[in-house]
């Protein structure tokens, strides 16, 4: 995995008292990870004065360039825990240390995600496997490619 570099907070929005939307910049204007990154991509936010680090799933597209969206629930501070109250108090203008993830983590069944891989997909997921399959779900319905996502009536 590549070391930690800052990323600036470009935005946020509260969408409940306890989870915001994030979006930060990347900085050489690619997308994460760079061009032809397929999904799930990920970041680990690492928390200096702690040396705490936890990993998260962006909800944006991984073609999307310039920028990165984070949906970040900041649970109370506790012993291990609290990066999520961390990036939660950034205020724009503000960068939180990241490392990208690299592109093998992103393989599903051993290969990147493509068009036209499978005839139908279904995804299940809860908790933590929402962003991920939220990606996937995105990516696979921008294709086009006639990959069947949702059962078809007879």
């Amino acid at each position: 995995m590549t070391s930690c570099r800052p990323f600036e907070l470009l935005w946020k929005r509260n969408l409940t008292p306890s989870a915001s939307l994030l979006r930060f910049a990347v900085a050489d204007g690619l997308p994460l990870g760079g061009h032809g990154r397929t999904a799930p991509t990920g970041v680990k936010v690492h928390v200096p004065a702690t040396g705490l680090e936890k990993s998260y799933s962006p909800v944006s597209h991984p073609a999307q360039a310039g920028s990165f969206d984070l949906l970040v629930k900041a649970y109370p501070p506790r012993a291990g825990g609290g990066v999520g109250a961390y990036i939660c108090a950034l205020q724009p203008g503000e960068k939180a240390l990241m490392k990208v993830k690299p592109a093998e983590f992103g393989y599903l069944a051993g290969a990147p995600l493509s068009p036209g891989r499978w005839k139908q997909i279904g995804l299940v997921a809860c908790g933590t496997g929402l962003a991920p399959l939220y990606q996937v779900a995105t990516q696979v319905l921008a294709w086009n490619s006639g990959t069947r996502t949702m059962p078809q009536g007879k």
